[in-house]
């Protein structure tokens, strides 16, 4: 590992480059072009801490790139430049499955530089099916890759085209560019649903039926909804309204509280929380205090707690969330920007000591 090259989501840039900063040391970070703000790279010794460290770790980035390559502007074009072709060459020596990712660095509302490097990757594609047909054979779409197949990535960025050669389970997230796009339920009533179903996605685990959840902030109902749809029995606790029936034929079940959920407590007769789902429009503080209560108390087996962010400078905000979370024994968490969050991210975590029932 002689190189890293992390990728923030499109205006995180600054925010990723702190939160590197703050983990590894600003004096390790390679200088990246003033044109890129989205990318942060290591080099050297550096660039290994951070691919051991990181995996975890890393709340801003999107995905990350081991050695890249740059292939320049000129380059770049079809067919592919010789230097991706070395990349083919690579693969062909192998026998595992490969496929190919495609995404831009973040320039948000420009849809030109994805288009383009997708239209890389058809070149790469059509190549090795001509040059190379028992390497392309071993092709297979992204969505049916495996943990050990090759992946083929290809950054477009304002220098050029960089691409790197990984096994899907060392990507950061299993989704091009990490663009963890989830799809939508139609009867779900917002789009608030998509966090929720990604962040299930991103744990690896989701909620059960019969289990019990506590979901604050709820309205209109789109988290409340990804629960109930499971057969969850589910307190639904907002003042506002909420946009969603019982689903008894899942078996779950929504009672609506409309009562304030900062300090919410179950009413008598609820024996344990399974989980606690949080999506409250208020300040990191106001969250964090919430939070450290609930795990304090032992009230909760799992939680997905969103986190809203300041305009600036998010992560001093969220250094001491997560100094708490690291000395709760027992406690399995993730922080983590969703491709669904917008201005906030995502607390995942899960209590590994017995609950207790909450007074």
């Amino acid at each position: 590992m002689k190189d890293i090259m992390l990728m923030a989501r499109a205006e995180y840039g600054d925010a990723l480059r702190e939160e590197a900063a703050r983990r590894w040391g600003a004096e390790l970070l390679t200088p990246v072009d003033p044109d890129e703000p989205d990318v942060v790279r290591f080099s050297g010794s550096s660039a290994l801490r951070v691919w051991r460290e990181g995996r975890d770790s890393l709340i801003f980035a999107a995905q990350w790139l081991a050695d890249p390559v740059l292939v320049p502007p000129a380059k770049s074009g079809a067919p592919p430049d010789p230097g991706m072709l070395e990349g083919l060459a690579v693969l062909a020596g192998g026998t595992a499955s490969w496929t190919v990712h495609t995404f831009a660095s973040g320039r948000k509302g420009e849809p030109g530089p994805s288009k383009t490097a997708g239209m890389l990757g058809d070149a790469l594609l059509a190549t090795c099916a001509e040059r190379v047909p028992d390497l392309y054979a071993r092709y297979v779409p992204p969505r049916q890759a495996g943990a050990d197949t090759k992946v083929f990535q290809i950054c477009l960025t304002s220098r050029g085209a960089w691409w790197s050669l990984m096994q899907a389970r060392d990507l950061l997230d299993r989704f091009p560019g990490g663009e963890h796009r989830m799809p939508f339920d139609s009867g779900a009533p917002c789009r608030s649903y998509l966090k929720i179903e990604e962040a299930f996605d991103v744990m690896g685990c989701s909620p059960g039926r019969g289990e019990k959840v506590v979901d604050l902030g709820a309205s209109p109902g789109g988290w409340s909804y990804a629960f109930s749809k499971r057969g969850c029995d589910v307190l639904a606790v907002d003042r506002g309204p909420m946009k969603i029936e019982d689903r008894h034929s899942s078996g779950g079940r929504v009672r609506h509280m409309r009562v304030d959920g900062i300090g919410f407590r179950p009413p008598p007769g609820w024996d344990r929380t399974d989980w606690l789902a949080c999506d409250m429009l208020v300040a990191p503080g106001v969250t964090f205090g919430l939070l450290r209560r609930w795990i304090g108390e032992g009230a909760l087996h799992r939680f997905v707690v969103n986190v809203k962010l300041p305009q600036e400078q998010p992560d001093p905000v969220l250094e001491p969330l997560e100094t708490y979370l690291r000395s709760v024994p027992g406690l399995r968490f993730r922080i983590r920007q969703l491709y669904h969050d917008r201005r906030e991210v995502t607390l995942m975590g899960e209590l590994g000591r017995v609950r207790k029932k909450q007074k």
